[in-house]
């Protein structure tokens, strides 16, 4: 199966973490890109970019080859699109402050699913379909 998303973060736990549980809450899947993936997209051109950015996160819908860079960009992207936002004004100003909406996507996930977010919330998807290994 193909992944929907291809995302681009260090294999470490910050801003990428909360991208990780919105997909992995979402049921969607994604492939991650290691190191020197990122380093090479970060070394060229801006416009040979998917997206301009400075540095990760980026995402990559493939559906659609919607590239987005920064955290909260695509965060409220996923949140729009994926229904986790729904459409009363005072809902969706929520966003706006990331920490407090992030925060309980990531609690949701560990109350939906404890063991897969231990796996997510360490910064890996072990083969349990909602990531790579």
């Amino acid at each position: 199966m193909i992944a929907e998303y291809e995302f681009y973060y260090w294999p470490l736990p910050f801003r990428g973490q909360f991208i990780r549980a919105i997909l992995a809450f979402s049921g969607k899947s994604w492939s991650e890109q290691g190191s020197e993936a990122i380093t090479d997209l970060m070394g060229r051109d801006p416009t040979d970019q998917p997206v301009a950015f400075m540095g990760p996160p980026v995402l990559i819908e493939r559906a659609t080859g919607l590239a987005l860079s920064q955290m909260p960009a695509i965060a409220v992207y996923l949140g729009d699109t994926l229904g986790l936002i729904d459409d009363r004004a005072a809902s969706r100003a929520c966003p706006a402050k990331q920490t407090r909406w992030l925060c309980l996507c990531q609690l949701r996930l560990a109350q939906a699913c404890p063991s897969s977010s231990r796996r997510i919330l360490r910064g890996r998807c072990q083969g349990d379909g909602m990531g790579t290994d």
